[in-house]
């Protein structure tokens, strides 16, 4: 973790999950993995606080898609 940037992050939010996996799981891993960042100082307030964000985003659309698969 001391090694991950905000692009390494970033690849975590636009990697498949595997079928294992659940949504609340990642979600989880995303929001820890920032926490982390912010704990070693790899990023300030404003660059966690979008990574927070972001991760709250990806969740809302992976459930949005979740239902729309579902709904099929």
């Amino acid at each position: 973790m001391k090694n991950m940037t905000l692009s390494d992050w970033q690849n975590l939010l636009v990697e498949q999950i595997s079928p294992e996996m659940c949504l609340d799981e990642r979600y989880c891993d995303l929001i820890c993995a920032a926490n982390e960042m912010l704990r070693l100082g790899l990023v300030d307030r404003k660059e966690w606080h979008g990574q927070i964000q972001q991760a709250g985003d990806w969740l809302v659309a992976a459930i949005e898609q979740e239902q729309a698969q579902a709904g099929k």
